[in-house]
């Protein structure tokens, strides 16, 4: 999670991309808006359908990315504080494990309020949902995005006040940087330029 100490101490802002290094590699660091994501899963899954592309502006020092720096995506609801409220159920004991760790980590399966990582698992976010609910009988939800939609759950009922914090929840490589193609005002050649600083491929595309 990132508290507000870290985000002073690294310049993080809650928009648009920051350079960080950590022990001699600079990395991206990206805030996924919430207006236009508002949950967490609705990266994740454009990102499964559709590749994931990032916008980084063309005043970023491309000098300091080498083919060891990353993208690391933050969202302002990547942690939930209160997990242990998704995870619990309060009548049975059998029911003490309630959603299974998508990657199948045992300490992630247990019901322990205590454990380090407080409870907290990614897979946790497809629980977390908020969309058009048609059927109050069930928290399954169907996501609609722009151009996909996919299956997850809303909140359970019993949690009434999630509690979030700002979290990277993705780290992805940097595989090419593509500049994108201006055949009238041939803005991108200075853009292209700054590019190819960086220690990863650089194309120039017609659109993304």
């Amino acid at each position: 999670m990132l508290t507000a100490q870290d985000r002073l101490d690294l310049r993080i802002k809650p928009r648009g991309v920051t350079l960080i290094e950590r022990d001699g590699t600079w990395h991206v660091v990206d805030w996924v808006g919430s207006r236009f994501y508002p949950n967490v899963a609705d990266v994740i899954e454009e990102g499964r359908r559709m590749g994931f592309s990032r916008r980084i502006s063309k005043s970023v020092d491309f000098s300091k990315l080498t083919r060891e720096s990353t993208i690391l995506l933050v969202h302002a609801r990547a942690h939930l504080v209160n997990a242990y409220e998704y995870q619990r159920r309060r009548e049975r004991p059998e029911h003490r494990m309630m959603w299974p760790c998508p990657k199948d980590i045992a300490p992630h399966n247990l019901w322990d309020p205590t454990a380090p990582y407080g409870g907290m698992c990614i897979g946790l976010v497809w629980e977390d949902v908020e969309t058009k609910v048609t059927d109050e009988s069930t928290r399954d939800v169907t996501r609609a995005m722009p151009s996909f939609q996919y299956q997850a759950k809303r909140r359970p009922d019993g949690v009434e006040w999630p509690e979030y914090l700002p979290a990277i929840f993705m780290r992805l490589p940097i595989a090419r940087i593509a500049v994108v193609a201006d055949p009238v005002g041939g803005t991108h050649r200075d853009t292209y330029e700054r590019a190819s600083k960086a220690g990863v491929p650089v194309e120039i595309v017609d659109d993304i």
